[in-house]
């Protein structure tokens, strides 16, 4: 089992697809992902993993599966939608035939454009770009704004199961966790595979650490930025601390490779009470520099993302919440972190919102972040112990049949929501997998609120979005 929410399919002809797309949207679903598929089947009755991942393909194996796509014309559009309450997905299966062009949904998601964009990219099947709706191209570059996170998944494809997930860690440099995470559930999700227990809180203790020093980093040039060099200083420390921490509990300062199909492995245990006065002191340190009349003029009241523009261009994570749009994956879609206790991760994790949107939201929210993962943090790490802990490979799985099967991922990476899906053949080998980071979405506010910044203090927003500004 992967301990993720139920999925429905839908198959549909083109005609009907907006009609089913506005009736989601109108039960609170979101359109998360868009992807092609040429064969694979998933189960209407089969659990959902979670998960999605993004980022640009660092190196190796770019040309792997290029071959089988080459001239293909895939035989449907596949349209993802997540629901928070009840914790639902919702697949629409378009079919699809030579010649044919698929619904614009821009009118009713703004999100679809960037999620749409993934069909034009390298990584979709040529015959894919045939079928969109007529409309402008997109920025299609990596990064800031004017540009398009768009993962690059090709590497994976044809790859054997445990080969494509060492790939996995260089889709998303500074998110391995959260990346590789969505990929395992989806593979898990497609296989019917039972992820221990231990497993499970181990893989909530490393997705958490990982949130926990990208806030600190985050933070420390946001100090940067605002001429705060102490303060920044003292920051970067702390996350070095947790740097090296983590380095000792996995091997690896990004905590990459930890995380295993069905599975994952820690070395050792971090020390909550060190985790806990990490908490303490940071909680000082952004309270002492939002008292600072100099900081306030720059922070309050910039780069102002409204509750309503948040919601319509689909933003996640801390860019969403900062504008009260309440969404987060890991009480959303909760995977059974703690059932043997009589829990959900959701009874201990609590992460209160803001409303003003502004870089000051963003900062706030960053140190609730922190405080709401630490707390967390406190009761996970006393249920893990050191050791390796899988359930792959198995004999006890889902065999795919000569259409394959399909499954999808989601965590709660430190951007947003991450989702992945894939599709497996008979010969337990990927074929088309898509992965969604969530700066793909919130790049589109980006570069909305940009327009009304001053350039001044565009570093500073696009830092308050999780966009790469390092300090010298």
């Amino acid at each position: 089992m992967s301990g993720s929410p139920a999925r429905a399919i839908r198959r549909l002809a083109p005609a009907e697809l907006t009609t089913a797309a506005a009736g989601l949207l109108a039960t609170g679903h979101r359109l998360a992902l868009v992807t092609t598929g040429a064969g694979a089947r998933a189960d209407a009755g089969a659990d959902a993993g979670a998960g999605a991942d993004a980022g640009a393909d660092a190196g190796a194996g770019a040309d792997a599966g290029a071959g089988a796509d080459a001239g293909l014309v895939p035989s449907r559009a596949v349209y993802l939608f997540l629901a928070p309450t009840p914790a639902e997905s919702v697949e629409l299966q378009v079919a699809l035939e030579p010649g044919a062009r698929l619904p614009d949904l821009g009118p009713l998601c703004p999100a679809a454009g960037r999620l749409t964009h993934a069909l034009r990219d390298p990584d979709a099947p040529v015959g894919a770009r045939s079928l969109l709706p007529r409309q402008p191209q997109g920025p299609a570059t990596a990064g800031g704004p004017g540009g398009l996170a768009v993962p690059r998944t090709r590497p994976l494809r044809n790859r054997e199961l445990a080969e494509a997930l060492t790939l996995v860690d260089r889709l998303s440099g500074d998110s391995p966790v959260g990346h590789a995470l969505a990929f395992c559930r989806a593979v898990e999700d497609a296989l019917g595979l039972y992820v221990p227990d231990d497993a499970r809180r181990m893989r909530a203790v490393l997705l958490e650490l990982e949130r926990l020093h990208h806030h600190l980093a985050d933070l420390a040039t946001l100090c940067w930025l605002t001429d705060l060099r102490s303060a920044h200083d003292r920051v970067r420390q702390l996350a070095a601390l947790l740097q090296r921490t983590n380095r000792a509990m996995t091997g690896r300062r990004t905590l990459a490779g930890s995380v295993l199909l069905a599975g994952a492995a820690v070395r050792r245990v971090v020390d909550a009470e060190a985790l806990v006065a990490v908490g303490r002191e940071i909680g000082e340190i952004v309270e002492a520099t939002l008292r600072r009349p100099a900081v306030a003029d720059r922070i309050t009241g910039t780069a102002t993302l409204t509750t309503a523009q948040a919601r319509d261009l689909g933003t996640l994570g801390v860019v969403a919440r900062a504008s009260g749009v309440d969404i987060d994956a890991r009480r959303d879609h909760p995977t059974d972190v703690l059932s043997e206790f009589g829990l959900q991760f959701g009874d201990i994790l609590a992460v209160p919102v803001q409303t003003a949107g502004d870089v000051e939201a963003r900062f706030r929210q960053r140190r609730t972040e922190i405080a709401a993962s630490i707390a967390a943090l406190d009761t996970l790490v006393r249920t893990i112990n050191p050791g390796l802990v899988t359930n792959w490979p198995t004999a006890d799985y889902r065999r795919p049949d000569v259409e394959g099967v399909s499954g999808i991922g989601i965590s709660e990476g430190w951007r947003g929501t991450i989702v992945h899906r894939v599709e497996i053949d008979t010969d337990l080998r990927l074929g088309d997998v898509r992965a969604v980071d969530p700066y793909v979405l919130n790049a589109s506010a980006l570069e909305l609120i940009l327009r009304d910044t001053p350039a001044a203090e565009h570093a500073l927003t696009r830092t308050s979005f999780g966009s790469p500004t390092q300090p010298p």
